[in-house]
């Protein structure tokens, strides 16, 4: 699916299922198209949405004077699970 989903033969979730066909819709509440009302499909969407996302993200630590923590974040699974506050 795109490089978004798990290979269906490692039988991981999430689970998905194939919709044949539906509408995404725009800001305004109406059916997304383009000017020249070409399809657009819905990887493209996502694709653009991630790269969006990325890019202000990045844009707003940049503002935000944020990058200096960026080398100290540390993650740990184990403990955040144990501990109902997380980290």
């Amino acid at each position: 699916m795109a490089g978004w989903l798990p290979d269906p033969s490692e039988k991981r979730f999430p689970k998905t299922r194939q919709v044949g066909f539906d509408l995404v819709l725009g800001s305004y509440g109406k059916r997304f198209r383009t000017r020249s009302i070409e399809v657009v499909r819905f990887v493209e969407l996502l694709d653009e949405a991630k790269s969006r996302s990325t890019s202000e993200l990045l844009q707003w630590v940049i503002e935000n004077d944020k990058l200096d923590y960026f080398g100290t974040l540390s993650l740990s699974f184990r403990s955040g699970l144990r501990d109902p506050k997380g980290n």
